[in-house]
């Protein structure tokens, strides 16, 4: 820890107060779950002590920090009559850091109301130009998801991320002061919140290993703000709520690496072969699972997902088993391409797949592999057989009295009908209405254009601010045509349609899920049930096709009743 202790010393500003606090959020007794149960937690007291016992500058400047941070008065008078016998030289950043303060505060708004970064410019000894950035998520009554120090002030970090906002092609940043006392409350609230959600949130670089930092600024700055409101959810019924759209968000990026891959010069596959379709799928959900934002691929990724993932994950059947390794090849070829991975790194990815064929071939009939294959089918069908038809056509119709009357007749050619809404918002909605309607028809039919119509009334009425706050008409739009089309079935990796042409077609990329939440919320939709289907509760936005469908479920649950 020594050497990690004199680089930080030689680091940017505050590198000592960042690796001091992230050693005690390691030893944070909420984390014991995280931990081997055959591995003690090391205490605390035991450390200090250790520190004390080696008078060396490292070890002067850890109990400087640990003082700073500790919110635990009778270490903190231990650690401090210990260090009033101590002369060795250091920065003023990490002697002084018990003055460390905020100077300004600004909160940084999501146009969609879901999150904030709060951006807290700090002061003190020592610190001359560094900024706490706070990713704070409000639909998890509103926890801190992330938090990081930039080299910046609130104005030089402002102007970068509104450069790249608008380089992004992204809507442009809503920016407020804040005052310090607020500041304050806004923090307290969001670690108070992590706590109740941590378990569903991964651990970032730096966070949660800043919290005790950001409890020093916190204790720092002036009460009696007001902060975020208190959320009237259960924790639990949050955390439900957030890894439903996380899924969601999963599943719409895995579409989109899907399509682009098969679109591209290194999918070789036939274009209507359906089992390399299905295969193609597979690899993309395992690679966004395992891989960096990057999508650099590793030799262990690549002999986990042969040797551990796809075995288990396909059904067996010979020729779909046997298309893995040349689409993986494939795959792996256009993630680097499109990262900008260095040729060697793409060689030794490659060299792995090679390395590992045989042992996946063989696996294929193992009597293990075989047995854990079986085992995974039954618990799906289990789970799926446990939610029943009855329930899935709830889920999918909203009410037994939909059940009821469901038929197939087709939709009509309906015009938009905006009657009832606020008024401030009915302009927009028509505007939006006409981006949907020319794609529907370009790409789609009447039934889709006038489910669209219906969807975007419905999410007007229940939930008006969408279309007033500040966003980009198209990705309304677009977001609106993506759920229709997913609830009947007509756009994703496994339809004619996929998601990249979708937003194509409105002149768009990239994901359209954040836009698509509020709205699926909107109208109380149910939202994702497994992948590509959405339940979207209601037969007012579903073809007569999808209806069909769905009369053919309801029999089949009237035999078995």
């Amino acid at each position: 820890m020594l050497r990690e202790v004199r680089a930080a010393m030689r680091g940017p500003e505050l590198s000592v107060a960042v690796l001091v606090s992230q050693v005690l959020s390691a030893l944070d007794p909420a984390h014991d779950s995280e931990l081997p149960p055959e591995l003690p937690r090391p205490d605390l007291g035991e450390l200090i002590t250790s520190f004390i016992e080696v008078r060396y500058a490292e070890t002067t400047a850890l109990l400087h920090a640990a003082a700073a941070l500790l919110d635990d008065e009778l270490l903190t008078a231990r650690i401090r009559r210990e260090l009033a016998g101590r002369t060795h030289p250091l920065p003023d950043d990490i002697v002084q850091l018990s003055d460390l303060t905020a100077l300004r505060a600004a909160a940084m708004l999501d146009p969609l109301g879901e999150a904030e970064n709060l951006v807290v410019q700090l002061t003190g000894a020592g610190v001359r130009g560094s900024s706490l950035v706070i990713l704070v998520d409000h639909r998890l009554g509103s926890a801190i998801k992330d938090a990081f120090i930039v080299p910046q002030d609130i104005d030089e970090l402002i102007a970068t991320m509104s450069d790249l906002s608008r380089r992004q092609g992204e809507t442009p940043l809503e920016v407020a002061p804040l005052p310090l006392p607020e500041a304050r409350a806004r923090i307290e609230h969001g670690i108070a919140a992590y706590q109740q959600v941590r378990e569903v949130l991964p651990d970032q670089d730096l966070w949660p290993g800043l919290e005790a930092l950001l409890r020093l600024v916190a204790r720092s700055l002036p009460p009696g703000g007001t902060g975020y409101p208190q959320s009237e959810s259960d924790p639990g019924r949050l955390m439900d709520d957030y890894l439903e759209e996380e899924e969601l968000d999963f599943q719409v990026e895995a579409e989109t690496l899907t399509h682009d891959f098969m679109g591209s010069t290194f999918y070789t596959a036939d274009a209507d072969d359906r089992d390399a379709h299905s295969v193609a799928h597979l690899l993309a959900l395992l690679a966004l699972e395992v891989l960096e934002e990057d999508l650099a691929w590793e030799p262990h990724d690549v002999e986990w997902l042969l040797t551990e993932a796809v075995p288990v994950a396909l059904s067996g059947e010979p020729r779909e088993y046997a298309l893995v390794p040349g689409l993986l090849r494939g795959l792996i070829r256009f993630c680097h391409n499109e990262g900008g991975v260095p040729t060697a790194e793409t060689s030794r990815a490659l060299a792995s797949v090679t390395r590992h064929e045989p042992e996946y071939l063989r696996l294929r009939d193992d009597p293990d592999i075989v047995a854990e294959r079986e085992a995974v089918a039954m618990a799906n069908a289990a789970e799926y057989a446990a939610a029943g038809l009855a329930a899935y056509l709830t889920r999918a119709l909203g009410s037994p009295e939909a059940i009821a009357a469901l038929d197939d007749r087709p939709l009509p050619d309906e015009a938009l009908d905006v009657a009832g809404l606020p008024a401030d918002v009915t302009e927009r909605v028509c505007r939006v209405t006409a981006l949907s309607d020319r794609v529907a028809d370009e790409l789609f039919d009447v039934e889709i254009r006038t489910a669209t119509r219906r969807l975007l009334v419905l999410v007007a009425a229940g939930d008006p601010a969408i279309f007033r706050r500040r966003s980009d008409d198209a990705r309304l739009a677009a977001a609106a045509l993506w759920i229709v089309t997913m609830a009947n079935g007509r756009v994703g990796w496994d339809a004619p349609v996929q998601v990249k042409q979708l937003l194509s077609a409105f002149g768009l990329a990239g994901s359209i899920s954040q836009r698509a939440e509020p709205m699926l919320a909107a109208i109380g939709a149910t939202g994702l049930l497994r992948p590509s289907v959405l339940l979207v509760g209601t037969p007012v936005l579903l073809t007569s096709t999808m209806r069909a469908d769905l009369l053919q479920l309801r029999e089949r649950a009237l035999l078995r009743g």
